[in-house]
């Protein structure tokens, strides 16, 4: 007796074990709840560069900076009336937060002030800057611009200052350091200063204030606004699907109860496991909404089609594992993100496989399904097209063949990208500011540390760090800052409005150095003694326990974030370190690059791990039923093609491996293995391929045709890495269905032969 069996004779039972199932997870979300979060540091790996990055964070970053882009409405920000609505906020958040701050309007007004000699402080510069008018700052302008590098005036300013007139402007508030790693009170105090401007109705500028958490929370309202959109959309689809599939109130109801209960399931262990939910794993309901009613169109037709549900149960039962190995092979993966998406994605569909399979024969064992024919239409057409694939095999293979080894060779060419601001949605007002705020200046989008341990304290060290510093050069490096140039910059009188230069570290300087490196002479002692000054003054390139043991060269980069770009950066920067004490090359430029590596290798290894494990179930299964090993290498061939294909096409869209892309390779070989095996299964047991197309077309049509417009669906969400995942999950799942119905029946028609 099978378990099909044992089913039917207790309905009452399976149908009650479901429930109290459903009751436990059901309590886990009432008194757990369910956590949505989205955060960088989600995406990252845990290894030597990443823990070296948050070192760096945590121990050299004395502020969180906090920027806001501000545009004229009247087309030039170095108007008067501009720059006093800038100073106003600046002098608000001061007084709210304790928050230093920067901006071109504050070093235009503290220029004023100092030829007038008077105290530097946002009442002053807000009142020389009333007094002042137009004229005069151009004429400041004027002559900034024959005394300073316009690289240096253009630092806060949009790309289109032209000496007079710029469109935009940057303010950088320095907050406490410690919100970096304190999310929730970062949050708040970037809130307000979102509401202080709000309040100031300001009538010259428009302000944004584009800090990290508020884009991350951002982007989750956007994410949670698609889902309850796009699931209510979804359903419906299905809703449609169903009705036209079963054309059975009753049925329909059945199928969205199953996976009703598959969706709380999956929110239950996601509470119970005390996962938060992110953009990609709080899409998981979308895709059980395509995936997961397969199951229940599958057992559901064979049995008012009067097939043997034991087969279809089998098939089943291969294709859940098959799936599930699918998710599950992104548990590899160094990013913890991906890790809880492959599970809770395997466990929602192990959710759908068990309640279909304890329900649907017990609700036919109490209340029986309408039986009916086979729906001649579409059964129809698919032997129709099978048959003119048979009887032109030679043919449609070399095609194939073709095809294939043109979108392999395509798919060596993707590239790997990692920006989180890519989730922002396009229509949000927050996103079009941050795409301003790139494309517009000219400050340095990424960072490159070179983070060095040890004993710090000494001339040798020194000079290892200036030859370094020589031998780096890029065309995207924007600046290179060390404790030779910070100790430069503190002692060096670069013009009458160097605001850093100090007269009493200077003396202190020239008695130890010369041409910026230690004399010969210097002592331990001596050089301490720079160091204690410029760690009280800027400590951001020191660190001290006992003694100096750390210290920082930071070198800032422009760059678009491709892999390519960073990686050649990458080598000149590992080339151009001479230094023998211990020592990484971290930042969040690297960072991001050892992400995009991170992608790519996450997709090798699951991809590799989803087939030899896919293959290893299905040998164990066929060679158990059918004694052959062949049929679960054939029942690999339409994966295998849809994979390369997939990967191809994006290849050829230019669409490249993201957080969210790099899980379609191996999604595509979970979804994709479940028709070769229903395919695989029925020939097995008949031998004919258009008994196979007779038998499985309708169902596999069906759950083809619900999988792809629920994945569809998700091309309309706000998110744009979840609008490019649910068109290339689509296509994957196309791709698969006619890898398994039109060519793998040809494949399997020749070892027939």
């Amino acid at each position: 007796m099978d378990l099909v069996d044992s089913i039917r004779k207790k309905p009452r039972f399976a149908i009650a074990i479901v429930l109290s199932i459903t009751m436990i997870f059901s309590l886990s979300i009432l008194f757990n709840g369910i956590k949505y979060e989205f955060n960088e540091e989600s995406f990252l790996p845990d290894n030597d560069v990443v823990r070296a990055n948050k070192e760096v964070l945590t121990e050299y970053e004395d502020y969180y900076y906090v920027v806001v882009l501000a545009k004229s409405r009247d087309g030039n920000i170095l108007n008067k009336e501009d720059m006093l609505e800038i100073l106003e906020i600046e002098k608000k958040v001061n007084e709210s937060l304790n928050a230093k701050s920067f901006s071109f309007a504050d070093f235009i007004s503290s220029i004023f002030l100092m030829n007038e000699n008077k105290e530097i402080n946002y009442e002053n510069r807000i009142e020389v800057m009333e007094r002042k008018g137009n004229e005069d700052i151009k004429q400041l302008l004027h002559f900034l611009s024959k005394i300073i590098p316009s690289s240096y005036l253009s630092i806060f300013l949009s790309n289109d200052f032209d000496g007079e007139k710029a469109n935009a402007t940057i303010i950088q508030f320095s907050l406490n350091g410690s919100l970096i790693f304190n999310e929730k009170e970062a949050l708040e105090k970037e809130r307000i200063i979102e509401r202080i401007i709000s309040e100031e109705k300001t009538k010259h500028i428009e302000a944004t204030v584009l800090g990290g958490k508020i884009i991350e929370e951002d982007i989750m309202r956007a994410n949670k606004k698609s889902i309850a959109i796009l699931l209510p959309l979804s359903l419906l689809l299905v809703i449609i699907i169903l009705l036209l599939t079963y054309k059975n109130l009753w049925e329909v109801a059945i199928s969205l109860i199953i996976l009703f209960l598959s969706i709380l399931w999956v929110y239950g262990v996601a509470s119970l496991m005390h996962f938060s939910l992110n953009p990609i794993s709080a899409s998981i309901p979308v895709l059980l909404a395509g995936i997961g009613i397969d199951y229940s169109i599958h057992m559901i037709l064979r049995i008012k089609e009067g097939e043997n549900e034991r087969i279809v149960f089998s098939a089943l039962l291969l294709s859940t594992i098959t799936t599930a190995i699918g998710f599950l092979s992104n548990v590899v993966s160094s990013i913890s993100l991906l890790q809880q998406f492959g599970i809770l994605a395997s466990f929602g569909i192990f959710s759908c496989f068990s309640i279909t399979i304890l329900l649907v024969p017990s609700i036919d064992e109490l209340k029986n399904f309408e039986k009916v024919e086979k729906t001649k239409f579409v059964r129809n057409v698919i032997v129709k097209m099978v048959k003119k694939a048979s009887h032109h095999k030679t043919a449609t293979i070399s095609a194939i063949f073709l095809v294939t080894a043109f979108l392999f060779i395509s798919s060596l060419n993707l590239t790997s990208e990692y920006d989180i601001k890519d989730f922002l949605p396009k229509n949000l007002k927050i996103s079009r500011d941050a795409r301003y705020l790139i494309s517009n200046f000219n400050f340095s989008t990424g960072e490159i540390d070179v983070l060095i341990k040890g004993n710090v304290t000494s001339a040798h060290l020194l000079h290892e760090i200036k030859s370094s510093v020589d031998n780096i050069s890029d065309s995207h490096i924007v600046k290179i800052e060390s404790i030779l140039s910070l100790m430069h910059d503190y002692a060096t009188n670069d013009s009458i409005f160097d605001l850093n230069y100090n007269e009493s570290f200077s003396e202190m300087y020239s008695k130890v150095m010369e041409n910026d490196l230690p004399k010969k002479n210097a002592t331990y002692e001596e050089i301490k003694e720079l160091y204690d000054w410029i760690y009280k003054h800027g400590r951001h390139v020191l660190h001290k326990n006992a003694k100096y043991d750390g210290t920082l060269i930071r070198i800032h980069v422009s760059t678009k974030g491709e892999k390519k770009e960073v990686e050649k950066l990458y080598e000149k920067v590992k080339k151009g370190i001479r230094i023998d004490e211990k020592h990484i090359i971290t930042g969040s430029t690297i960072t991001a690059y050892v992400v995009m590596n991170a992608f790519q290798k996450s997709q090798i290894e699951s991809i590799i791990l989803a087939l030899i494990l896919s293959f290893v179930v299905m040998s164990i299964v066929f060679i158990k039923k059918y004694g052959s090993v062949i049929l679960a290498i054939f029942a690999l061939i339409p994966v295998i093609l849809s994979t390369i294909w997939i990967l191809g096409t994006m290849s050829i869209l230019g669409i490249s491996l993201t957080v969210t892309t790099i899980t379609v390779a191996s999604i595509s070989i979970g979804l994709g293995i479940d028709y070769s095996i229903h395919v695989v299964n029925e020939f097995a047991v008949h031998g004919e391929i258009e008994r196979v197309a007779k038998n499985t077309g309708h169902a596999l049509m069906a759950s083809a045709v619900t999988t792809i417009f629920a994945f569809a669906l998700l091309s309309f969400s706000l998110l744009p890495p979840i609008k490019t995942f649910g068109f290339l999950i689509s296509l994957s799942i196309l791709f698969a269905f006619l890898a398994s119905m039109f060519v793998l029946p040809l494949l399997l028609d020749i070892i027939k032969k």
